[in-house]
């Protein structure tokens, strides 16, 4: 935004500026610059609140454009999308995603939260290509590689993908999701086909060809996850893998085509998963309760 008019010499009458003045002067890089862009935001909202002179709101709020445009060539994400979000709260969304957008443009190591930044803030029809630009862009060792492979998976998923190239991203999923040492898990990135975890889109888009293809479908996925693939089960996870199990029993179970043998390879999968666990007796007596002998 502009630059706003104070009187002379205000920034100076403001011992707060001052000192932020004189800490950026003295030792100016990446982590500084965003310590004082926080420090100074929140002076700014303090003033505001006691209802203090606009003379010294304003001197804060140009030392805070001021600030932002030292930081413009910084190679920091932390400050890139700290600028992108004050532009946001300043209702200026076009030149926050001219920011997000240049900053993941122009660096090599671009973490995911800013490509899904850059994302959020994309036209529509823009948002599967800049998904697929980063993962060009990300190492596929990293867990980044994963956040934004499930992003593009929903995507996939809510564009009505074709079927052959769905599979294929399950398929890469699968792939990298036993090498996925820490438990994956996004939220808040404000879109709207927005996967929290590796279960998750797993449950998607069994439901998802379960609608377009019925139970034929069901079991080529869950063949694909449970029984061609590993499992690693860890205490983030419990939760999303225990629905997707029963999600795949319910399917299975209620289908017109029920073949008992394809239940009890089901049941015998979910006792191996949670072997050890408090859910093995569960399955163990489901199975039993069900009478679902092969």
């Amino acid at each position: 935004p502009p630059v706003k008019k104070a009187r002379t010499g205000e920034s100076e009458k403001n011992s707060v500026v001052a000192v932020l003045e004189e800490a950026i002067d003295t030792l100016e890089n990446d982590d500084m610059l965003l310590q004082a862009f926080r420090f100074a935001e929140d002076y700014r909202k303090e003033l505001e609140h006691r209802d203090a002179e606009r003379d010294a709101i304003i001197a804060v709020e140009n030392f805070i454009c001021k600030l932002w445009g030292r930081a413009e060539t910084c190679t920091s994400p932390e400050l890139a999308i700290e600028h992108t979000n004050y532009l946001l709260d300043g209702k200026q969304p076009e030149k926050a995603l001219e920011r997000i957008q240049l900053f993941c443009t122009s660096n090599t190591l671009v973490p995911a939260k800013a490509w899904l930044l850059w994302t959020r803030l994309a036209p529509r029809k823009k948002q599967k290509s800049i998904l697929q630009r980063a993962l060009q862009k990300i190492p596929m060792d990293r867990p980044d590689y994963m956040m934004i492979l499930l992003q593009l998976f929903g995507a996939q998923l809510e564009s009505n993908t074709e079927d052959e190239k769905l599979f294929d991203s399950l398929q890469r999923i699968l792939l990298l999701a036993p090498k996925t040492v820490e438990d994956i898990h996004i939220e808040g990135t404000g879109l709207e086909f927005e996967l929290a975890d590796i279960f998750e889109a797993y449950l998607t888009y069994l439901m998802h060809v379960n609608e377009k293809s019925g139970i034929q479908g069901v079991r080529k996925v869950y063949g694909a996850v449970l029984f061609q693939s590993t499992v690693n089960l860890s205490e983030g996870n419990v939760n999303g893998v225990k629905k997707f199990v029963d999600t795949c029993l319910k399917l299975e179970g209620k289908s017109t085509t029920r073949d008992n043998k394809r239940l009890r390879r089901l049941y015998d999968k979910a006792l191996e998963i949670f072997s050890g666990t408090s859910l093995e007796n569960f399955y163990r007596e489901a199975r039993n309760d069900n009478a679902v002998f092969a």
